[in-house]
């Protein structure tokens, strides 16, 4: 009978079987968690090859109906509808289903008629065309874009706020480019690439402080600002790129929370984009950036490319060019 008691009793698990289960588990997450993480970034990579697809069928849209592609930056005329003032992005509005936003966006520049000597002087400067005009303009508009903003990009902070992750090619995107005539080819020159929302060099490394203004809804007048606070400035600047071919920076004085420090110039190499940089001043403005390693990019045949961080800086430039003659070859 006491045998019969024993062997009914349920055997419990002991505190190391129970770590060993813990342990186990805590492997298997951690051999799981990188391949999550692949393919979350496979997915926002994904994402923003849209993305730029959307872009880019905005662009040809946008160059069938109005004869050239939209300015990176600028005033945009037609004879038979109202002008448009602002960005590329903010130019095709009406060719990626955001017709709503574009008509939102049409005002004459009448609130730079202040009593001040500033305004009076601004106003004087505009008062002509065709800023006197009633025109579509960037600024009047403030929601946000879903497909132009990455999901990867880590200072993309909200899709209710016109940021973006989309950056516009200064060389090619004049105003007067029409896709027909890119002499270089349209599968060979770049019209977008990404980059980070946010992105602000640190006065460590650049004697001027920069800062890139990732938002699509900036209009002509807006863009460039440059603010300076004695000997210490930055630049407010549009959602754009060029080539980066290198400078050298003069001797300046720079704010170090307490005091201007006195910090030499130095020569700063040509880049062609940055490979996911940190986000707290490590990121350079004048330059797009990937988010998970090789960069995504739109071309002017509306096909997206993946490039690495290997690509030969004569190659990206020769790319950024639309007339340069370049060869490109395999890159």
């Amino acid at each position: 009978m006491r045998g019969n008691r024993r062997s009914g009793r349920q055997r419990a698990f002991t505190l190391i079987e129970l770590l060993v289960v813990i342990a186990i588990i805590a492997v298997l997450i951690g051999l799981l968690l990188p391949a999550v993480q692949k393919v979350r970034a496979a997915a926002a990579r994904s994402q923003s090859q849209n993305n730029l697809k959307q872009i880019g069928l905005g662009l040809h849209s946008f160059n069938d109906g109005r004869g050239t592609l939209p300015p990176a930056m600028g005033y945009t005329p037609k004879a038979q509808e109202r002008a448009t003032a602002g960005t590329a992005l903010f130019a095709i509005l009406p060719y990626v289903e955001q017709q709503v936003a574009y008509e939102q966006s049409y005002k004459v520049h009448w609130y730079y008629e202040y009593f001040t000597t500033w305004g009076a002087a601004y106003y004087a400067a505009y008062n002509s065309a065709p800023w006197n005009q009633l025109m579509y303009r960037g600024e009047r508009v403030s929601t946000g874009v879903k497909i132009f903003l990455a999901p990867g990009d880590p200072t993309g902070y909200s899709d209710s706020y016109p940021y973006t992750s989309y950056f516009a090619n200064e060389e090619a995107l004049t105003g007067t480019t029409k896709i027909q005539t890119i002499t270089d080819g349209s599968s060979n020159t770049i019209l977008f690439a990404e980059g980070y929302s946010s992105c602000y060099s640190s006065a460590s490394s650049y004697p001027a402080y920069y800062y890139r203004a990732g938002q699509w809804n900036l209009d002509v007048n807006s863009y460039p600002k440059t603010y300076n606070y004695g000997t210490y400035s930055y630049t407010y600047s549009a959602p754009t790129f060029k080539r980066h071919t290198g400078h050298t920076n003069s001797d300046s004085y720079i704010w170090n929370g307490t005091d201007y420090v006195f910090q030499p110039g130095g020569p700063v190499a040509p880049m062609t984009f940055q490979s996911n940089p940190g986000t707290n001043g490590q990121c350079e403005p004048r330059v797009p950036q990937s988010f998970t390693g090789s960069i995504c990019i739109l071309m002017g045949d509306g096909s997206v490319r993946q490039v690495n961080p290997s690509v030969d800086l004569a190659t990206w430039q020769g790319a950024i060019t639309p007339a340069g003659g370049e060869t490109l070859g395999n890159w």
